[in-house]
């Protein structure tokens, strides 16, 4: 379905144009007049036209003028010339302002019809590439917000061990997620660990606390150096330098500037663990050091500690966090899990650590987060029973391993038929949502109605739709106001309310964030 305008200031002309082409076989169902070039900008102005057929010797303002003007205001509509004389002046001022083509009155019926057939063809072109722009540019906003996270998930990975990397996956890896080290850097490594809040923080408010916490250190430790702040999944803050960019004692200096910011306006004592410099295949185990030394830490607040000049002998291998194992039960993500056994199993026998405590840690570790998940499935973790018995406790790394497949495979098994449970607790959020735009949505507000705790249900909405949750509430906020500019005749300050805006400028500002245009200019362009 396509709309097109003529433009001339002969009635006659208009007419000829108008009637003499059946112009529903190229789907031109609507068709506007103008007579003069200031009526054409009207209509412009007010309906969707994909093309213009405009006279060029008009009286007042020509077509040509008419056409820098919509080069302007509506450059994607196409535009035909006409004019009584073959004055080349004219064709070649067209060509140069982008007229798509140029024809001679009076005008073979048959002809327009073709070159407006090869416009309409344009215009699809065009449309369907402004399609895949506006596509491509949404999703580059949805990368761009993830783009902290999954710069966290890297580092975690390295932290963990789980990835190494040779040069060329890292300058990959490295360019993609914008991670500012090269391959063959030397590194050093800041563990910021956050001792003891001295006032209470609702859960909320900690995360809050801890987002002004990691903003703190990129001002403090990068300040234009070349390096990254992260935090793992425990919450904890990392610091990672290219070491020949800053000297030791800098890296002491902005420890104690850190360490006195949190207590002076963080309501909270830190210490800070710095590791030798590195380059990236050491780099875990450094990781690994300073928490080791963190761990290791039971009276020393306040303080800035150096890799090796305080750690006692360790373990070379100490057992995984297995919470972290968590959203893998949840989703049901079989392979996933086997491939996490196998990895720890491997290198526990890689390790010279005493195997009968690793193994009996990781019977109580593995039991634990059965019954977190058994739990969340509404299930017992009896249920497991008999891959549960405390008569089959493994004696070696190779019954572990054995036990360990077993007791997660029935879990997979028993949690099999709850997979809808997630679904409809998604279904459920998505309809408060909707329901509730004009509130003030919270986390809280919104886990109360699905009885989850807030932190878990944020994850868990992520995980399942691929798209976080104070997103979705924005995304749903605009559409409503979209349809509401649209379809109604409410004011503008109105509509914000009713999306939960209280602020005009801040409903404003995020609507032509997401969709380019100001609420008043879209009101103006689509209203029907």
């Amino acid at each position: 379905m396509y709309s097109m305008l003529i433009v001339d200031d002969e009635d006659y002309a208009v007419r000829g144009i108008k009637e003499g082409v059946d112009w529903s076989e190229l789907a031109i169902h609507t068709l506007y007049e103008a007579y003069d070039a200031e009526q054409a900008i009207d209509l412009l102005l007010t309906q969707t036209i994909d093309i213009v057929i405009a006279d060029i010797e008009m009286p007042m303002m020509n077509g040509l003028e008419l056409l820098e003007w919509m080069n302007e205001h509506s450059p994607s509509t196409i535009t035909l010339f006409l004019t009584g004389h073959a004055d080349f002046h004219y064709a070649k001022e067209a060509i140069r302002l982008g007229g798509f083509d140029y024809l001679l009155k009076p005008i073979e019926h048959d002809e327009l019809k073709r070159i407006v057939a090869l416009a309409i063809q344009e215009t699809t072109r065009n449309k369907r590439n402004e399609e895949v722009d506006d596509l491509y540019t949404k999703y580059l906003r949805m990368w761009e917000s993830r783009l902290p996270s999954m710069v966290d998930h890297f580092w975690q990975e390295l932290l963990e061990r789980n990835k190494p990397y040779d040069e060329e996956q890292w300058t990959q890896v490295s360019e993609q997620l914008r991670i500012p080290f090269q391959f063959r850097d030397s590194l050093i490594a800041i563990l910021i660990s956050v001792e003891q809040w001295k006032k209470e923080f609702s859960g909320r408010d900690e995360e809050i606390m801890m987002y002004a916490l990691r903003s703190a250190a990129q001002d403090i430790f990068i300040n234009n150096r070349k390096g990254q702040v992260f935090q793992d999944s425990g919450g904890s803050i990392w610091v990672v330098l290219a070491a020949e960019h800053t000297l030791p004692v800098d890296w002491a200096a902005d420890s104690d500037s850190f360490i006195n910011a949190c207590n002076e306006y963080f309501y909270c004592s830190a210490s800070c663990y710095i590791s030798n410099p590195v380059n990236i295949g050491e780099l875990a185990g450094a990781f690994g050091d300073l928490l080791s030394m963190e761990r290791y830490n039971v009276k020393d607040t306040n303080t800035v500690q150096y890799q090796g000049t305080s750690l006692p002998d360790l373990p070379v291998y100490t057992v995984p966090w297995l919470p972290n194992w968590l959203p893998l039960l949840d989703m049901m993500k079989r392979e996933e899990i086997v491939q996490k056994v196998d990895l720890t199993i491997q290198q526990l026998r890689e390790s010279k650590s005493d195997h009968f405590e690793l193994i009996a840690a990781m019977v109580h570790g593995t039991t634990y987060i059965l019954y977190c998940a058994c739990h969340k499935k509404g299930l017992l973790l009896s249920t497991l029973k008999p891959a549960y018995a405390v008569q089959e406790s493994p004696r070696n790394l190779a019954e572990l391993r054995d036990w360990m497949l077993r007791m997660f495979q029935t879990y997979f098994d028993a949690a099999g038929g709850n997979n809808d449970d997630h679904s409809a607790i998604i279904t459920k959020i998505k309809h408060y949502v909707k329901d509730h735009l004009h509130e003030e949505l919270t986390r809280e507000s919104i886990s109360a109605q699905v009885y989850l705790n807030s932190a878990y249900m944020s994850r868990l909405f992520k995980v399942e739709t691929g798209e976080a949750l104070f997103d979705f509430i924005v995304q749903a906020r605009m559409e409503k106001a979209r349809e509401l500019l649209r379809h109604s005749a409410h004011s503008i300050s109105n509509i914000a309310v009713s999306v939960g805006y209280t602020h005009f400028s801040h409903f404003s500002g995020m609507f032509k964030k997401v969709y380019g245009v100001t609420p008043k200019e879209y009101r103006k362009r689509y209203q029907e």
